[in-house]
């Protein structure tokens, strides 16, 4: 690798010191590297010095120098360890490309880099998805990159990576966007409530943003538009006129004022198949464009459509699976307007949250045809229907309750709801009525959706003072209660309910015989302790006074035990020593105290 130098006095020095090849050197890290560099640098210029004060010696002995010989030895000294350094660069070179050949080898070898390039993509698409806001998408797709040159490569070259563009994008970004993606379909986001603080890069109005990407427009797969009420005739000008093939979700947030009625669908979006509205008043619901719809979403919004009107543009929807009505005002119609009963097949997710006036929901609800497909029904109201009305679709409702498992009751002064494994992780139903009149509530639902409740377990929770006609009707109608949570009022009546058996059906049994947890709010002056304990001694067995008592229990099988018995309330509502009793029939594990101030709201 070195050259070969001479130089008066060096005897080919530079000739005995040659490295023979770099494969024959054990490769070592950057780091390593430049010491044993220096290393080398420093001996030779040592032994450079020694031979030449040596030769120095010699030759000044033999023949006196002059002053231009030495200045010429130093010339030629001097050019030799300049080209002793760029050797020594070349070299080091050399080294680092070898070492970065050996490392991408040896990343080969790693499991990651062993997946399909396809596979690594949606891990990268998913990484990025993580992040938040949402805008922070091509700030994660960076650092990915930044790991390897073989990520970077795969990121850079893979389009669907590249299909998402926010309204507040540097128009840098956008074009670089546009580019990579190259066919692949575009969503469109515009969400400016994300970034209020930094609104100099932000497009100032949807004409800007959407006239930017109109040359993309048949590229344009998913639209989420936030945009003012004034602002709404720019958004029919651009999604009305040009074609939009691929088109498959379209949301229109209007925020600060409800815009204009609005035609978006006499254009070319043929394939849309989710519709989003929020604050829309009208839309043109007999387009042949709305065909393919699958989800329908409408949210606060007070329109002139009527209720006949809204149930003949489902009618025409076949595929509908989802169907979602929020707070949305209509006119209403009679019950000749109104067409005949329909099926949507596909429907799965039900969702009628306070739709204005209440016969409006009642009429879906009496038009659509169950569903044997349900996963998710929600209905929330402020008066109670008929039984009538959706009386077809109890045997649905009860399949779903089935399938969904736990459920939920709730009282308040202003309410009550049914909820049924209320999640979207899980088959759920849920019913709330809002009322001052909870028990009338309970009994229309008990009496309406008759039998849904069989079988499935229950969980109350009271922030209601109820009279124990009232706790009697509760375990009566709802008598697979497994949880009870009584927050206010007094509960004694509830804890004297549970300690006597009850006569259902010429059978005396005990009142809600599967009831495990128990959580009880005592309040000074309230409730009698000793009450709690007389209620848990009889539900135990442990309270036997008399032979006629020891009778009468022996022919009761005994309700399930507490697996969880909380008792809140300030210190002073209950003693150790009846805490201590308690504890001693349900066991320490399943006893918890939690002590609050008696200023506690």
């Amino acid at each position: 690798i070195f050259p070969s130098v001479r130089g008066p006095g060096y005897g080919g020095f530079f000739e005995q010191t040659r490295i023979s090849s770099v494969s024959q050197v054990n490769h070592p890290t950057v780091n390593e590297m430049k010491p044993a560099s220096e290393a080398v640098v420093t001996t030779a210029i040592d032994l450079i010095l020694e031979n030449l004060a040596v030769q120095s010696r010699e030759d000044s002995l033999m023949h006196p120098r002059s002053i231009t010989d030495t200045d010429t030895e130093f010339a030629v000294l001097d050019f030799q360890i300049k080209s002793l350094f760029e050797a020594l660069r070349s070299v080091e070179a050399q080294i680092r490309s070898r070492i970065s050949q050996l490392s991408r080898q040896r990343n080969t070898l790693s499991s990651i880099h062993r997946l399909p390039v396809e596979t690594l993509v949606e891990i990268f698409k998913d990484a990025a998805n993580q992040e938040y806001p949402p805008s922070d998408y091509y700030k994660a797709l960076g650092r990915l990159s930044a790991v390897c040159t073989r990520w970077a490569t795969i990121i850079d070259q893979a389009p669907h990576l590249w299909s998402i563009i926010f309204d507040y994008y540097d128009p840098r970004l956008v074009d670089k966007i546009i580019k990579r993606s190259r066919d692949h379909p575009l969503s469109l986001m515009s969400w400016r409530w994300l970034d209020k603080k930094d609104t100099s890069r932000m497009c100032r109005t949807p004409a800007a943003f959407l006239e930017r990407l109109l040359p993309t427009v048949c590229r344009w797969e998913v639209a989420q538009l936030t945009i003012s009420g004034q602002d709404i005739r720019y958004l029919e000008a651009y999604l009305g006129n040009p074609s939009a093939p691929k088109l498959k979700k379209l949301c229109i947030y209007i925020i600060m004022g409800h815009g204009p009625p609005i035609n978006l669908f006499r254009g070319g979006a043929e394939h849309i198949e989710e519709l989003e509205l929020w604050g829309v008043p009208t839309v043109c619901w007999t387009s042949p464009l709305l065909s393919r719809l699958r989800i329908l979403r409408l949210n606060d919004s007070t329109t002139d459509v009527t209720t006949s009107r809204l149930l003949t543009a489902l009618m025409q929807f076949p595929d509908l699976s989802e169907l979602r009505i929020n707070k949305c005002n209509f006119h209403a119609s009679t019950a000749d307007d109104l067409p005949p009963r329909f099926e949507l097949p596909r429907l799965q997710v039900l969702v009628l949250v306070h739709v204005a006036p209440p016969t409006t929901t009642y009429s879906i609800l009496s038009r659509i045809s169950p569903s044997s497909k349900y996963k998710h029904f929600r209905l929330i109201s402020g008066s109670l229907p008929s039984g009538d009305v959706i009386s077809h679709h109890i045997p649905s409702f009860r399949h779903l309750a089935t399938s969904a498992g736990n459920a939920f009751i709730q009282f308040d002064p202003q309410y009550c709801q049914l909820a049924i494994s209320s999640t979207m992780l899980s088959p759920s139903f849920e019913l709330g009525i809002q009322s001052s009149r909870p028990m009338t509530v309970l009994a229309w639902i008990t009496e309406a959706f008759a039998g849904i409740l069989e079988g499935v377990d229950t969980e109350v929770r009271i922030e209601h003072v109820l009279s124990r006609d009232d706790i009697a009707t509760v375990c009566r109608r709802v008598p697979t209660i497994t949880a009870l949570h009584i927050l206010f009022g007094n509960p004694t009546p509830f804890v004297r309910h549970l300690s006597t058996p009850i006569l259902i059906d010429g059978k005396q049994c005990w009142p809600l015989p599967k009831l495990a947890r128990v959580s009880l709010t005592l309040l000074e002056d309230e409730c009698d302790p000793g009450e709690i304990v007389d209620m848990v001694e009889r539900r135990y067995g442990h309270a036997i006074k008399s032979t006629e008592d020891a009778r009468s229990m022996a022919q009761l099988q005994l309700p399930s035990p507490f697996s969880s018995l909380v008792i809140n309330g300030p210190a002073n509502a209950l003693d150790e020593l009846t805490l201590q009793k308690i504890r001693s029939i349900v066991g320490e594990d399943h006893l918890e105290r939690n002590v609050f101030q008696a200023g506690w709201d």
